[in-house]
């Protein structure tokens, strides 16, 4: 199979992206292995984990995207799962978890069909 520029191109940046991401805190160079496509505030991001989004959201009913899209649409799923990591540790640090309780009364109250969605915020 006849790979584009744009494909080689893109997989060949995969792993510098890699070591952009790779946060390890002092100056010594952490090693990784090689199905580890990020490390955010010391979270390994598997490719395991990257394929596993990105299959939620082909559809497989439909056309096979091609090698271009479909590393374009990882190299996005990536892009997601660094940003929630910084969000999350963020979270931590400002003391803004929620506890399991809450997490389900939340979800439960979504789930009723009687709730109102309240669009104003208050």
């Amino acid at each position: 199979m006849k790979h584009s520029k744009g494909v080689k191109r893109a997989a060949a940046w995969l792993p510098l992206a890699a070591m952009v991401f790779t946060a390890t805190g002092c100056n010594k160079e952490a090693r990784h292995a090689p199905d580890v496509w990020a490390v955010v505030n010391g979270k390994e991001i598997k490719r395991e984990e990257v394929d596993k989004y990105y299959r939620t959201r082909v559809n497989p009913e439909g056309q096979e995207p091609s090698p271009e899209e479909s590393l374009s649409q990882k190299l996005n799923v990536l892009d997601e799962l660094i940003n929630n990591e910084i969000l999350l540790e963020k979270a931590k640090k400002l003391n803004l978890e929620a506890s399991d309780g809450e997490v389900e009364d939340k979800f439960t109250e979504l789930k009723s069909p009687t709730q109102k969605t309240n669009f104003s915020g208050v």
